[in-house]
């Protein structure tokens, strides 16, 4: 496993602030996976260890990410479940007694190829394939023209996903669509799926994508009014987190072309 950190003995003390939260992209061989997190409020911390764990929350290996609040880790086997916790550190290199809690996720789910997409005007049941599919993913569309009506995940590299697509521009295509998995996100996984704040798929991130997720405020994952679009930080609760990067982005439309845009002219919202 590689990372954009070094790696560094474990020593004790300290107070945990850390909150997991994204990931990213992935390369076409190897998973990779973004983690960020808050910085910790305290004066003490100068820096952060990312401690990955094993089933039963037993370090194997720690990653050094020094005084940055986020880290790429590469390399990882596809389809595999990993496990990551954030521990602080203060300038004598003593770590802090609590972490943050551990995060559980694949690798950066990756869509490789979409069989049997719907013809102009049509809906079909289109077969996509690819890497890191969680059991419980969603599958979002980047295009208004292309919509999602349903999707079921069969295995990590196989989904059905009924789309329709109203004919306009290139036919429906991996690149239109992301597979998001159940996992917490931060800001940078919104820079990069923008998409996913399109909570009614309308194509525009707008007033009433908010007025979904307010209407749903306080709402958990397993209650009635609960719906896992809603809770775009994958939190398993819809809330204050769910509203900001909302907001943040209103009035983001056509999202594929102008959110590649807004990156390539480092806009940043938050």
């Amino acid at each position: 496993m590689m990372t954009t950190g070094t790696h560094r003995r474990l020593s004790i003390t300290l107070l945990a602030v850390a909150v997991l939260a994204a990931a990213v992209t992935s390369p076409a061989m190897a998973g990779e996976i973004v983690l960020a997190w808050a910085a910790s409020s305290d004066e003490v911390t100068v820096g952060y260890d990312v401690e990955v764990l094993d089933p039963f929350d037993q370090v194997l290996d720690v990653i050094d990410a020094g005084a940055a609040t986020s880290v790429t880790v590469r390399d990882l086997v596809d389809d595999t479940r990993y496990r990551f916790r954030i521990r602080p550190y203060d300038a004598t290199g003593r770590r802090a007694r609590e972490a943050s809690r551990p995060i559980e996720t694949f690798p950066a789910p990756r869509i490789d190829a979409l069989d049997g997409a719907p013809a102009p005007g049509a809906t079909a049941v289109a077969t996509l394939r690819g890497a890191n599919f969680d059991p419980e993913a969603r599958v979002v569309s980047r295009r208004s023209a292309v919509r999602v009506v349903d999707a079921v995940v069969e295995n990590t590299g196989l989904a059905r996903v009924t789309l329709t697509w109203d004919g306009t521009g290139a036919s429906p295509s991996p690149a239109d669509l992301t597979v998001v998995n159940p996992v917490r996100k931060a800001e940078p996984y919104f820079r990069a799926h923008p998409e996913v704040l399109d909570v009614d798929g309308s194509g525009t991130i707008d007033e009433d994508d908010l007025r979904q997720v307010r209407a749903a405020f306080g709402a958990g994952r397993g209650e009635p009014q609960y719906e896992a679009r809603l809770d775009v930080n994958g939190d398993g609760v819809i809330g204050g987190e769910d509203v900001a990067p909302i907001r943040a982005w209103l009035g983001l439309t056509r999202i594929g072309e102008d959110a590649t845009r807004r990156l390539l002219e480092g806009v940043d919202r938050f």
